[in-house]
């Protein structure tokens, strides 16, 4: 695994240039002079983390935000905004933004903020991995029932799934009545919360 990208939006060249330096070395870093420029690029290339100025031409930081939370994508955005601009980051935060920075910049905060966004990505990816997994164990698709008294029990899991009754699974030991449970959890409409 190659290193991992950060990529660096704001209109001023010198803070572009300050953060390249002080990311340069842990960072593949990448730089926008602008929203437009910062939202192409989060489109074409998978960064684990994206520093967002607030103020940009064409699309401004929380343009940018907006579409990042959208679309589904796994980057972790930081906004960079000015003292003057703090309820702006406030609003950046209630669009999910994963904290904010304020310009001129604590060098030794940025990285650790820079540091832990980034381990924020990796868990976000760690847990949509999981989930396929899940989803590729449970799903009913790829649930084989060849036999006739399997494909009955299947027929009526699917008839219960979402109006609210109480199941009893019995059966002898090894027979696969945990399996059966996690299938009709996670073809619920309860998938999201926890399996108890």
């Amino acid at each position: 695994m190659g290193m991992r990208r950060l990529l660096v939006a704001d209109d001023e060249l010198w803070v572009r240039e300050l953060l390249f330096e002080l990311f340069r070395d842990e960072y593949e870093v990448h730089q926008a002079e602008d929203g437009e420029t910062a939202w192409a690029l989060l489109q074409e290339q998978a960064f684990a983390v994206a520093l967002l100025d607030l103020r940009m031409p064409k699309l401004d930081g929380l343009e940018v935000l907006d579409r990042l939370a959208a679309s589904g994508l796994s980057t972790v955005p930081l906004v960079i905004t000015a003292n003057k601009d703090v309820d702006s980051a406030v609003r950046a935060m209630k669009l999910g933004a994963y904290d904010y920075v304020i310009k001129p910049f604590d060098n030794a905060k940025l990285r650790i903020l820079v540091k832990n966004a980034s381990e924020k990505h990796l868990l976000q990816r760690e847990v949509r991995s999981l989930r396929d997994v899940v989803r590729a164990t449970y799903s009913f698709e790829n649930v084989i029932a060849e036999s006739l008294p399997m494909q009955r029990i299947m027929d009526l899991v699917r008839r219960v799934l979402d109006n609210d009754s109480t199941l009893l699974i019995t059966g002898e030991s090894g027979t696969g009545k945990e399996v059966m449970a996690r299938i009709i959890h996670f073809n619920s409409n309860r998938r999201d919360k926890p399996f108890v």
